[in-house]
């Protein structure tokens, strides 16, 4: 019996090692993409997004509209242009939940960024947006399989 209970409480143990280790891991890749998009680094993005999203990655946004890889790709490089100087750009892992080979997190980004007011006059701002991240394993390597955003304010 108590070997038993032993080694359940190992494996229990061992199980919440993995789990932290993992959620550590994704944190750094989310921390990796954040400096990405600060940066508007599109061959950065190029690389990070073969190393780390399925190949049927999409980007839901809140209307409910996906982007595969591809056009998610080009949405975000373009929006470089557009999008105002980022100041900070931070992802926090709220919940990680593994279920075999798929994995899921709910994620809250924050940024403050630099706009200039109708006044002609500089200004910071800030946004909190959270997501739903689906994660699928494949060949013993966490990929990004979706992101949907949530909410924005």
């Amino acid at each position: 019996m108590k070997s038993k209970l032993l080694a359940l409480t190992t494996a229990g143990f061992v199980a919440a090692i993995a789990h932290g280790d993992l959620k550590s891991d994704l944190q750094k890749r989310l921390d990796a993409y954040a400096a990405i998009i600060k940066a508007k680094d599109g061959k950065a993005l190029d690389k990070w997004s073969a190393s780390n999203c399925a190949p049927d990655f999409r980007f839901v946004v809140r209307e409910g509209r996906p982007y595969f890889l591809k056009d998610w790709l080009a949405e975000e490089k373009a929006s470089y242009s557009r999008s105002p100087k980022i100041s900070s750009l931070a992802f926090h892992i709220d919940n990680l939940t593994v279920t075999g080979d798929k994995a899921t997190i709910k994620a809250t980004a924050k940024s403050t960024f630099q706009v200039v007011k109708a006044n002609g006059k500089p200004a910071t701002e800030s946004n909190s947006s959270v997501f739903g991240i689906q994660l699928v394993k494949k060949k013993g390597k966490w990929l990004f399989f979706e992101v949907r955003q949530h909410s924005s304010h």
